[in-house]
Order: structure tokens, then sequence, then C-alpha cells
């Protein structure tokens, strides 16, 4: 089975080698490893660290779905699977060699390993389920090594798709820059087309770097910007109601944390999910004068 990688990166020169290490250290290697580069300046680095990988490196504008996409336009049409991740992940040995296990299946049509670092998210009605997505667009990790298999999305820092299955798809580009929602809504579209599954045996870490990362006002804006394209594309499953209800308790929650609590993180969220929702209403107002 032919694997290809794909990494974007920006500005992370180091986490960016760490991670090309961990891959060169795969007791089953990929046939090529894609690197879409919106760095600043191009990353350089020396090839001989990286000796068993086929590495080709490509130039991009500074947008993590754009990159993904160059990416999968440069993709082999030998591919079996494709392999998209984070620049700022570290591999075990045999991540690569378990992860492919699971396409034996022809019902699987996407995978993602056990980030064995990640911690439970904290929410108010907090979900057992692996890989749960609710009526609201929350999306919950896979934390569970024992919990549930087929999963209702894929992380977006380490996500595996059969090339058959995505080679027609691409990633939404409404997701501009940084990204934040975009692996939701690629693989919710393409959980439609079989099983996405969970393997706690391929096992990585991820570091989540502050290199080249929004501040928490940005982070807040496009948190709820993104959601509610989510929440507005795919009307078949979410709830336009449950998302605003749940918006809406998240804010006064923000309010009383930043507030009383003096806590500047929620304050910063605070202001960003109030500026997404203004700009929602100005576009909706804008939307009904045209018309």
């Amino acid at each position: 089975m032919k694997i290809a990688v794909i990494i974007a990166t920006r500005n992370r020169k180091s986490e960016l080698c760490k991670a090309l290490l961990s891959l060169n250290r795969q007791t089953f290697l990929p046939v090529e490893v894609i690197i879409v580069d919106s760095s600043d300046e191009l990353i350089t680095f020396d090839a001989d660290m990286f000796s068993k990988l086929s590495i080709k490196l490509f130039r991009s504008i500074s947008s993590l779905v754009v990159q993904r996409n160059t990416g999968l336009k440069q993709v082999s049409v030998t591919t079996d699977v494709i392999v998209f991740l984070d620049d700022d992940v570290e591999l075990e040995n045999d991540y690569l060699e378990k992860l492919v296990q699971v396409f034996s299946d022809r019902s699987a049509v996407g995978a993602q390993g056990f980030i064995t670092n990640a911690m439970p998210q904290s929410c108010w009605f907090r979900s057992k389920r692996n890989g749960y997505v609710d009526k609201c667009a929350r999306n919950f990790q896979a934390v569970d090594p024992g919990g549930n298999k087929d999963l209702m999305w894929l992380s977006g820092c380490n996500m595996a798709y059969r090339y058959e299955t995505i080679k027609n798809l691409c990633f939404d580009e409404y997701f501009t820059a940084y990204g934040l929602g975009e692996d939701l809504e690629f693989s919710w579209r393409v959980a439609k087309l079989g099983r996405l599954l969970f393997v706690p045996e391929a096992r990585l870490i991820h570091f989540e770097s502050s290199v080249a990362r929004p501040d928490n006002k940005r982070i807040g804006r496009m948190y709820f910007m993104n959601k509610w394209h989510i929440v507005r594309k795919h009307k078949d499953y979410f709830s336009t109601w449950c998302y605003l209800l749940m918006i809406g308790i998240k804010v006064f929650c923000l309010f009383v944390s930043g507030i009383f609590l003096n806590k500047t993180r929620d304050i910063d969220l605070l202001f960003g999910h109030l500026s997404g929702i203004n700009q929602i209403i100005f576009q909706s107002v804008l939307k009904q004068k045209v018309v």
C-alpha cells in the first residue's frame, strides 16, 4: 500500500524537522512527503537528515486549506492513502504501519491515530464518545483508547484518507489563513462516503506550537464565524438554534470569567466571539438590502 504524506507549514522550521525525523524512523515508509510552505522565508534543511524520505517542497500563500489543496494536487495517482500531518507532531516509529492497516477494510475511508497528550475537552455537557460531533457543531477529540472506534470527524493534526475517496474533493477555502474547523468540515463530507476509524495503536504527540498561531481574540472570532459556516452549510444535521444557544451560554460564561475573575484570555475570547457575531449580523443585513 502506497502512502503519501502532506504537511502544510509556516515559520516552523525546528518543529517541521522534528516531524520529518519521526517520519524518517517509520517502520513503514511513505512513498513521498509533500511539504507546502508559506513561511516568510523559504524553509531549507539538510536532506541527508531524512535520507529515507522522498521529499517534495512547494510554495504557497499563507492559508492552511490552500496549502492542503496544493498538496492534494501534487499527489501521485498511484497513491492508496493520503496522510495529512501538522508540522508540530512527532510520530511513534510504527505510527504509519498501524494506521495503514485499517484500510484493508474496504468500508474504511478515513482514519486517525491516538494523540497521547490530548486532554478531554471540558464542556457543560461532556460527551464520553470518541470523535463525537453534536448538533451545535462542537467536536470532541478521540481521547479514550478503549472507547468508540467509529468517529464522526478526524483531527487535522493527523488524518488519513483513502485516495480514491477524496481525489475529487478539496478543503473548503472559506477557512482562510489558520483554518480552525476545516478538518471537521472536510471529514464530515468524507464520512458520508464510508467509515472514519480511530486507531489507538497509531500513537503520536501534538505539541501545538505557539509559532504562527493567532491570538485569543482572533481565535474567538474565527471559532464563531467558522462554526457558523459549518452549521449553515450542513443543515441536514446541525441545528442553527442549538448553535446560537450554545454560543449564548459560552459568551455569558466568558463574560463572568473574564470580568469577575479577571481572566485576560477569556476576555479576549469574549471580544472575539462578539466581533464574529457582529460581522454575521452585518453581513445578513447587507444581504437583505441587496436582495
